[in-house]
């Protein structure tokens, strides 16, 4: 299930020891080659970026239209959802569910102000169903679980966040707030990630993920597949590391600029290096550090660009094509 927080993920380079394992420096050679499959856009739509996934049947995205519109990839198939008569507002899919369940926002911009606006949306894609929030108070979903829970925050930028939880009940969609804060994601058990190093159980108990060292007060990038991501930069180089569902540390590394971005319960890691450019990268176990280019994902680009790495070993992100223009896409290792 898609959890991820945006952020900007600086320079890295490929030295790396991963607890529990070592792998080889990186290298060019790898036993297969990363290609991408574009998602193709709908017409009229000259751009579009990833936003959120189940898996790479399931995607969900935000292409430009005479503004931004809503896009939902059904097993590599686009389907626009509604827009909304208000040329000022603009429209962002955030994650979906297995039932094909999209939890988004409008955002509505005026020249003085903005207003975020959650909503649901599925069954045949034509209706919007708002989610309750404060009155007056811009709110975004950040990603859901198959159970329909959808966590996210409220409170305008700059401004200290209040994480939200949505649960439907009796036919009718609540709204419980978990406190300050900035959810990454929530997985199938309830239990929300938070990106300054939290995880908030369905009873209320918080447990912080377990210390690295070095790694004082690290910056959670995502939490998908049970896999939390996160890493902190130091003056002369970066610490990164992925924990499970519980905070337990499964692995870190703490040589030079390599972040991780996210992770998979097979030990694949997605994350940025730097040699003479930025690059995307992909470790495993005792593996060589790959780099994926031609066309590299480029979810560390913007900070409102999503990549992830799925349980069956394919990466979900965006890249930029020859014209300039955004292209949301899937890549496989063949």
């Amino acid at each position: 299930m898609r959890a991820v927080r945006r952020s900007i993920v600086l320079a890295m380079i490929a030295g790396l020891s991963i607890t529990g394992w070592q792998p080889a420096m990186a290298t060019e050679t790898a036993d297969c080659a990363w290609t991408a499959t574009d998602l193709p856009l709908p017409p009229g739509h000259t751009g579009g970026h990833v936003r959120g996934s189940r898996d790479s049947n399931s995607v969900v995205g935000a292409g430009f239209h005479n503004g931004y519109t809503g896009i939902v990839w059904r097993n590599g198939s686009p389907i626009a959802l509604p827009k909304w008569p208000d040329r000022n507002s603009e429209n962002y899919p955030n994650d979906i569910s297995a039932s094909g369940l999209v939890a988004g926002h409008r955002s509505t911009y005026t020249p003085t102000s903005y207003l975020d606006e959650p909503y649901v949306i599925g069954g045949d894609y034509t209706s919007y169903r708002w989610l309750p929030t404060p009155a007056g108070v811009s709110a975004r979903p950040v990603a859901m679980n198959d159970r329909g829970e959808i966590v996210g925050y409220s409170g305008e930028s700059g401004a200290a966040h209040q994480i939200l939880l949505w649960k439907q009940l009796g036919g009718h969609w609540t709204r419980k707030s978990l406190g300050p804060g900035n959810p990454v994601g929530i997985d199938e058990a309830g239990r929300v990630a938070t990106d300054d190093g939290r995880i908030i159980s369905p009873d209320g108990s918080t447990r912080y993920l377990e210390h690295v060292p070095g790694m004082d007060h690290p910056v959670v990038v995502s939490y998908e597949n049970e896999r939390v991501a996160g890493y902190r930069a130091l003056e002369n180089g970066a610490i990164s590391a992925i924990w499970d569902a519980t905070g337990k540390l499964v692995s870190s590394s703490d040589q030079d600029f390599l972040f991780a971005r996210a992770a998979n319960t097979k030990g694949t890691v997605l994350g940025t290096t730097l040699r003479a450019r930025l690059e995307t990268a992909v470790w495993r176990p005792g593996q060589p550090v790959q780099t994926v280019a031609d066309p590299r994902p480029e979810f560390a680009s913007l900070n409102l660009w999503y990549g992830t790495i799925t349980e069956d070993e394919k990466i979900i992100a965006t890249y930029e094509t020859t014209e300039g223009d955004n292209q949301p896409a899937v890549w496989s290792c063949e």
